[in-house]
């Protein structure tokens, strides 16, 4: 009677898997169809690539008088920093706070500007600011821009100039950017005494929700053992298969094989838990990175 019982709970077993496995033995699909639906990780299973706003405009003021020697004690990188705080919160937007990997990235910029005699965003070796911001490690989730290059008053001139300019006013008061580094070079440009102003702004990658990355791993080593696990209990169910069409008494492999299936369910159990975890934290830094 035992063995009656017994009999009808595997073959009720073998039924509802027999398709699972018949489906992904002959149409190549990935175990999905055994048990439970296929783990899915988010597709952004990385962090996002940087978000990048660079002004392409140069700005050059029109009354500015090139011959003229430039105003070089009036205007430093505390300076700009204070006219450009106080243009955000004109408009009631919060103050960039200075960070001294920024403030090295642009002067570097701003050095090499000079260097090299040429006024553009990407330099002639085509690095850009992204470049410069991550040799200092600076690692942010966007990053922007302003140039100028003339004869100023000071500080609040420089920034004044800027806010004229519709792009190099957006970045100013953009209000994703939460941080602010400045270069101030003054120096020859093609026979003119002039300076180089750099603004360089930044949302540090702190500002959002950290991912753990061991858990994606965790994830992509399951799903790899989960595979492994399902293509062997494959093999038994063909041996099954087989042997009972041979009127064989299949008993003993039926056993090992309901064994891996509770094995399986309780990988895939685990693995899923650590999927939703780690998609959770995706999408909590997607948010916070919009």
């Amino acid at each position: 009677m035992l063995m009656k019982t017994t009999t009808i709970n595997i073959i009720t077993i073998l039924f509802v898997l027999g398709t699972s496995f018949f489906i992904l033995l002959h149409n190549s699909t990935a175990f999905d169809t055994f048990i439970q639906p296929k783990i899915h990780v988010a597709t952004d299973n990385t962090l996002p690539e940087p978000l990048t706003k660079i002004d392409a405009q140069k700005l050059v003021p029109k009354n500015t008088n090139t011959n003229s020697s430039t105003n070089a004690s009036l205007i430093s990188v505390t300076g700009i920093i204070f006219e450009t705080n106080n243009q955000r919160t004109e408009q009631s937007e919060k103050t960039l706070t200075e960070n001294a990997k920024l403030d090295a990235s642009a002067q570097v910029k701003a050095d090499d500007i000079l260097k090299r005699q040429y006024f553009e965003h990407v330099a002639p070796d085509g690095r850009g600011v992204t470049d410069l911001v991550h040799d200092q490690g600076y690692a942010y989730i966007k990053i922007g821009e302003n140039l100028a290059l003339g004869n100023f008053k000071d500080s609040a001139d420089v920034v004044q100039a800027w806010m004229n300019s519709p792009g190099h006013r957006a970045n100013i008061l953009d209000t994703t950017y939460t941080e602010i580094g400045v270069g101030v070079a003054h120096g020859t440009y093609q026979g003119y005494e002039v300076s180089v102003l750099v603004q360089h702004f930044g949302r540090p990658l702190s500002d959002c929700p950290t991912i753990d990355t061991n858990l994606k791993t965790q994830v992509d080593t399951g799903e790899a053992d989960l595979t492994n696990l399902s293509t062997k209990l494959g093999g038994l169910k063909k041996s099954i298969d087989e042997g009972r069409a041979q009127f064989k008494n299949m008993d003993a492999i039926v056993t090992i094989y309901n064994q891996g299936v509770e094995q399986y369910s309780k990988e895939f159990a685990s693995v899923d838990a650590l999927r939703i975890e780690y998609n959770k934290q995706v999408a909590a830094f997607n948010d916070c990175a919009k």
